[in-house]
């Protein structure tokens, strides 16, 4: 809302000062009092300006569904329309797209579905963190997958003699041909994907609030 882009232009523009400090004029600095309100009445000259022109996008012609939402012509209107925002009209415009599309994508999954299961929730996260939630997932994968051979090396479990007895069933000779490790590694694998009914709750549930601390960083 209005007085959430307020403060946002205001910390980016002071600092740690507040709304009240700002609207106040409660300053004592070497910049003077004058100076400040000048800087503080145009920024909210041109947050107004913001808000009196976020609807301005081009409307899109009716189209068929599989065309692109905007026509060639359109788009070109509409990157003369940025053209013209200055950077904190940009910056604040994105800020709001940014909470439409995040409400749009609740409302698809809630119809789709993915919102109530683990499955679509990591489709949803994929989505919205991209690149750090893939990073995530094959951190936990490759970490389990580690642990997972660490616990067959240290307990001194040979992977061969069951290799062995699936040879027997299939009549193949897989056992002779393998090295012992890759027989481990083959095992550590096999168990790791069984592990994925307890993997993949535990990456959704702490995706968010890691991806979070790491982009703040």
């Amino acid at each position: 809302d209005r007085s959430s882009v307020y403060a946002m232009m205001m910390s980016r523009q002071f600092g740690s000062w507040t709304m009240k400090q700002a609207s106040g004029m409660f300053v004592s600095n070497s910049f003077g009092v004058g100076r400040k309100r000048n800087q503080i009445n145009f920024l909210l000259h041109d947050c107004n300006r913001y808000f009196a022109s976020k609807s301005n996008h081009v409307v899109p012609t009716p189209k068929n569904p599989y065309d692109d939402p905007l026509s060639p012509i359109e788009e070109l209107e509409e990157k003369e329309r940025v053209a013209k925002l200055t950077a904190f009209q940009k910056e604040a415009e994105l800020r709001e797209l940014d909470k439409q599309i995040t409400l749009l994508n609740t409302y698809r999954d809630i119809n789709t579905g993915d919102k109530f299961t683990f499955k679509g929730k990591m489709k949803a996260y994929a989505r919205d963190y991209g690149m750090g939630f893939m990073a995530w997932f094959w951190t936990v994968y490759v970490g389990s997958l580690a642990l997972t051979y660490t616990a067959i090396e240290v307990g001194g479990f040979e992977a061969l003699p069951l290799i062995a007895k699936v040879d027997g069933y299939f009549g193949t000779n897989m056992a002779g041909s393998l090295d012992p490790r890759l027989g481990n590694v083959a095992l550590a694998l096999a168990v790791n994907e069984l592990l994925e009914p307890f993997r993949l709750p535990f990456v959704v549930v702490t995706a968010k609030p890691v991806v979070k601390m790491f982009r703040r960083r």
